[in-house]
């Protein structure tokens, strides 16, 4: 299993972080199965997390409501070119940070 993982702070303290080829150097499409997310500072928030298809227009919601507790994992034969992650209905000690992990499972 080859896997890499990046923890990546919301810039602005609240804004949403958006992973792709110009942040992590790959394209998450061409190379990578799996992804999993998992958010850390939301201060009693939640987070959301979508992903833009490849040569998709638009983000696409995968889950939303996700409480800091929880991770997303997006493995359901999705091809995504960047993977957003939106926090909500955070307190004012909020201070977001999300470790993406890309994962390829070769078995």
């Amino acid at each position: 299993m080859d896997k890499r993982s990046y923890i990546i702070e919301s810039a602005n303290n609240g804004d949403p972080i958006i992973v792709d080829q110009s942040v992590v150097g790959f394209s998450p499409a061409d190379t990578m199965h799996h992804i999993q997310v998992s958010v850390t500072g939301l201060d009693g928030g939640t987070y959301r997390v979508q992903f833009l298809p490849v040569a998709g227009f638009d983000y696409v919601d995968f889950e939303s409501g996700v409480a800091q507790t929880s991770a997303v994992l997006l493995n359901n034969g999705f091809l995504a070119d960047a993977v957003k992650i939106s926090f909500e209905n955070c307190g004012a000690n909020k201070d977001p940070k999300a470790c993406i992990t890309f994962i390829r499972r070769s078995f």
